[in-house]
């Protein structure tokens, strides 16, 4: 049974890829960004993705940076070219110390097939969300 708390939620920031964005870097590049201003809290972070590789058997990855560093990752891999793959981070900091802080999402493809991956909101198979919670438990 879930443990429930009294406290919670403090405040909320989100942001989505709203036109179809491309990538051909194998090193990891900014996808989306935020910063928010915390107290002296835990900041849970929501990031889901889903994309089409240009390339058979070309892979996509994604990785959660706090204020540069980085947290958390995923991989997945395009069995065929067009086909649609998706993945998802959930991720909850340690209390961090009062003040700004960036959430950045960078993505890249694998280095060894070539092509893009492509986010593209208009389609079946492409969209990116990031949402963030500063919370008190």
């Amino acid at each position: 049974m879930p443990v429930l708390y009294q406290e919670g939620i403090r405040q909320t920031a989100y942001t989505e890829i709203t036109t179809s964005t491309t990538t051909t870097s194998t090193t990891y590049v900014d996808l989306l960004s935020l910063t928010i201003t915390t107290g002296a809290n835990s900041v849970i972070a929501h990031f889901s993705a889903s994309n089409a590789n240009s390339a058979d058997t070309q892979w996509t990855e994604f990785q959660l940076v706090l204020d540069g560093t980085p947290l958390r990752g995923i991989a997945y891999e395009s069995v065929s070219s067009g086909n649609g793959d998706s993945g998802s981070i959930v991720y909850k900091t340690s209390v961090l110390t009062a003040g700004s802080h960036t959430f950045t999402i960078q993505w890249h493809i694998g280095p060894f097939s070539g092509g893009n991956a492509n986010l593209d909101p208009s389609s079946s198979i492409g969209h990116a969300s990031f949402y963030l919670e500063e919370v008190t438990v």
